[in-house]
C-alpha cells in the first residue's frame, strides 16, 4: 500500500487516489485490528494523516455532532456533507447552519435531483412516496444525492457516527469498511455507547438538535422520526411499525477492495 501525506492544494483526482492507495482484505483486517483500541481522536487522527480527500457524512446528530467538535479541536479541516432530504425538520435545518457558524464547517448540502423543495418533490412523486415506495424515496432524496455529493466532491474516505450500540445491521460494524462504490467508509465511533456520546456533548458543550430535549433520539425525516420513551432503544423513534433499519445510504458493503 502506498499512502501520499503530504498536503496538496486541491483534492487529488478519485480515480489517481484508488490507484495510490489500496487495501488488501488482509491488509485491511490488520488495520481495523489495529485501530480497535484507539479513541475516536486517534482514529481521525490517522484518517486525517493517511487518506486524502476524506469528508464527513453527517445529519448533525449526536455522534455527528461529536465528531463535528472532535475535527474542529483537532483542526482537522475537511468538507462536512449534510442532505437535505426536503423532509428535515425545521429544527434541523436550524441546528445545522448554527453547527455551520459556530466550528467553521465547510458545510456542502445536497438535495434531491429533480426538486428544490417538499412541495415540487410532492408534485412529481405524491405525498406519501416515503410509505408507498420507501426504498425509491430514499433512493432520490438521500441515496443519490450522496452518490452524486461524494463523486462530484472527489471523495475517496468518507467518516460517519455509526456505533456498534445502535443495535440491528450495526451491531458488527468494522472501523473501517468499504462501501458499495468501492469509497472507504470510516466509523471512528464504533465502540461509544449512547451514554458516551451524551457525556462527551454535555463535558464539552458541543451543540445538539433541541429535538432531543422533546424525547427524539434519532432524527430523521419529520414523518418518520418520533420521540421516544427514556428507556427505549435509541433508534426506536425511527420507521416505527416497519422493519426496516436503514435508510439505504449504509446498505450492500463490500469488504473487499476487489470490489474497486
Amino acid at each position: 500500500m502506498t499512502v501520499l501525506l503530504e498536503k496538496h492544494e486541491k483534492p487529488i483526482p478519485y480515480s489517481i487516489t484508488m490507484s495510490i492507495i489500496k487495501f488488501s482484505p488482509e491488509h485491511l483486517e490488520w488495520l481495523n485490528e489495529s485501530l480497535e483500541e484507539r479513541t475516536p481522536e486517534e482514529i481521525l487522527t490517522w484518517c486525517s494523516m493517511s487518506l486524502p480527500n476524506l469528508l464527513q457524512s453527517t445529519a448533525f446528530g449526536p455522534s455527528g455532532m461529536v465528531m463535528v467538535h472532535m475535527l474542529w479541536k483537532l483542526k482537522i479541516n475537511i468538507p462536512t456533507l449534510f442532505i437535505d432530504t426536503l423532509h428535515n425538520f425545521p429544527e434541523t435545518l436550524k441546528h445545522a447552519q448554527d453547527s455551520k457558524e459556530k466550528y467553521n464547517i465547510d458545510l456542502q448540502v445536497y438535495r434531491c435531483k429533480t426538486a428544490e423543495s417538499q412541495e415540487t418533490f410532492e408534485k412529481e412523486h405524491g405525498k406519501e412516496l416515503w410509505k408507498t415506495e420507501s426504498e425509491q424515496y430514499d433512493f432520490l432524496v438521500k441515496v443519490e444525492p450522496q452518490r452524486r455529493a461524494l463523486r462530484e466532491l472527489d471523495i475517496f474516505a468518507w467518516l460517519n457516527g455509526r456505533r456498534r450500540s445502535q443495535g440491528d445491521d450495526r451491531s458488527d460494524l468494522k472501523i473501517i469498511e468499504y462501501s458499495v462504490d468501492g469509497r472507504l467508509k470510516i466509523n471512528p465511533l464504533v465502540n461509544w455507547s449512547y451514554e458516551q456520546v451524551w457525556d462527551y456533548i454535555k463535558e464539552n458543550d458541543v451543540l445538539y438538535n433541541p429535538l432531543h430535549d422533546k424525547g427524539y433520539k434519532s432524527i430523521g425525516d419529520k414523518m418518520t422520526s418520533f420521540p421516544v420513551g427514556k428507556d427505549d432503544d435509541e433508534r426506536a423513534g425511527r420507521w416505527q411499525g416497519s422493519s426496516k433499519t436503514e435508510c439505504g445510504i449504509h446498505i450492500q458493503v463490500p469488504t473487499s477492495s476487489s470490489k474497486l
